[in-house]
């Protein structure tokens, strides 16, 4: 996913909407992904955020605020408190 995002930056690029269901579901998915971005020079100056679920989510999430220069949206797939 690095190398993808940072391919479209080089073509000039600047605004990107990911459509990842939910960016750190699992959470192992979110930090090989910003650890990647990291390792690459990141974050990724570009006008864009992931989506996220709230849960697991803390705000000092390890690499999420070095890799992610604009943001997060926050989205729940359902109002049931069990899912």
């Amino acid at each position: 996913m690095a190398g993808e995002l940072e391919r479209l930056l080089q073509q000039g690029i600047d605004h990107l909407h990911t459509c990842d269901g939910e960016f750190n579901l699992p959470p192992w998915h979110a930090d090989e992904v910003c650890r990647e971005i990291i390792r690459r020079g990141g974050p990724i100056e570009c006008a864009g955020t992931p989506y996220c679920s709230p849960a697991p989510f803390t705000p000092d999430w390890p690499g999420m605020r070095q890799a992610v220069a604009m943001g997060i949206n926050f989205g729940v797939d359902s109002g049931d408190p069990k899912c």
